[in-house]
C-alpha cells in the first residue's frame, strides 16, 4: 500500500437488529438437524489473528430458517460436546447471518500469538431454535520469536551487520519493537509491535519491503493517536481513538514521507464490545 499518511479508527454501523435469544439446545427433528453447520473452517493466520468462514444454513420452512443470528465460541480444546460448548469463549457481536446458502467470513482478532484454537457454531432463527453443534475445526496463530528479528539464521539470510545492516523502529503509541533489514528495505524478519496496552497491534511479515519515495529506507514507523476530527456516513460513529500512521527517513524527521509496504502490513485496532451502541451491526476499520 502506498501513502502519505493514513487516518485509521474504528466506526461501527448502526441498522436495526434483533436481539439475542437464550442458546437452547434444539429438540430436533431431522429437517431441523439438515441445517446444522457442517463446513465451518479457520485459515489465513496472523500473529494475533484467525479467519472463519462457513456457509449460512439452509432454511427448512416452515420447521426452520432463516438464521436471524449466530453464536460463535472458541477453546484451546476441541468443542464436540455440550459441555464444552458451555465450556467456550462466547465471541462478542457475531456478524448477522446472511441468506441461506451465502459464503459467510469473520475475522477473530485478538488472539495470543503462536497458539492452537478450536471453534464452533451455532445458528438461531427468528422463533429463538438453535441448529445443532457445529463441526469444531482448529487454527493455530503465527509464532514470533522475538528480539526484533535480532539472532540466528532466518530464511538462509545470516542476521549479520553485513547482511542486514539497517534497523527499523515502529513505535506504536510510545512502544517501540525494532528489526533488521536491508540496505533494500526488505526486512529480515518478522516485527510484531504493540501498544503497552497489547491491544492495537501492528504485524510485518518476513521478506516484506518497505520504502520511501524516492527510494529512501526508513527509520521509524510511527502509530500515535490524531487530533482530527473525521466526518462518518449516515447510521456510523467512530469508536475510540483515530490513529495516525506515518514513516520517517530518521527518528529526528518532523515531516511524514509517504510510504510504500509491499506485501501490505496488518494493524489491528481494539476496542470494548460492552461500550458499543445498541443495536450495532459492523465493526470495521476506515481509513
Amino acid at each position: 500500500m502506498t501513502l502519505k499518511f493514513i487516518i485509521l479508527a474504528l466506526l461501527i454501523c448502526l441498522l436495526p437488529g434483533t436481539a439475542f435469544a437464550d442458546n437452547t439446545e434444539v429438540q430436533a427433528s431431522v429437517t431441523v438437524i439438515n441445517s446444522k453447520i457442517t463446513d465451518l473452517a479457520v485459515g489465513n493466520p496472523t500473529y494475533t489473528s484467525l479467519t472463519l468462514t462457513w456457509t449460512s444454513p439452509q432454511s427448512s420452512p416452515p420447521i426452520w430458517g432463516p438464521a436471524e443470528q449466530y453464536d460463535i465460541r472458541y477453546s484451546l480444546s476441541p468443542i464436540t460436546t455440550v459441555a464444552e460448548w458451555k465450556a467456550a469463549t462466547q465471541l462478542a457481536n457475531p456478524p448477522t447471518p446472511l441468506p441461506p446458502g451465502s459464503p459467510e467470513t469473520l475475522i477473530v482478532i485478538g488472539l495470543n500469538t503462536c497458539t492452537t484454537y478450536y471453534f464452533a457454531i451455532k445458528a438461531a432463527d427468528a422463533k429463538g431454535t438453535w441448529t445443532p453443534l457445529s463441526n469444531s475445526p482448529q487454527g493455530t496463530t503465527l509464532c514470533y520469536s522475538g528480539g526484533g528479528g535480532v539472532g540466528g539464521d532466518i530464511g538462509g539470510l545470516p542476521t549479520s551487520s553485513a547482511a542486514c545492516p539497517v534497523t527499523l523502529a515502529a513505535d506504536i503509541q510510545g512502544n517501540i519493537t525494532t528489526v533488521s533489514m536491508t540496505k533494500d528495505g526488505v526486512l529480515c524478519a518478522a516485527c510484531l509491535a504493540k501498544d503497552t496496552s497489547g491491544k492495537n497491534t501492528l504485524e510485518f511479515d518476513k521478506d516484506t519491503k518497505v520504502m520511501l519515495a524516492g527510494n529512501i529506507v526508513p527509520s521509524l514507523l510511527k502509530v500515535r493517536i490524531a487530533s482530527v476530527t473525521l466526518p462518518t456516513g449516515e447510521n456510523t460513529v467512530i469508536v475510540g481513538p483515530v490513529y495516525e500512521f506515518d514513516a520517517y527517513t530518521s527518528p529526528n524527521e518532523t515531516t511524514p514521507s509517504p510510504i510504500t509496504i509491499s506485501p501490505s502490513a496488518r494493524l489491528i485496532l481494539s476496542y470494548d464490545p460492552s461500550k458499543l451502541p445498541e443495536k450495532t451491526t459492523e465493526v470495521f476499520i476506515a481509513n
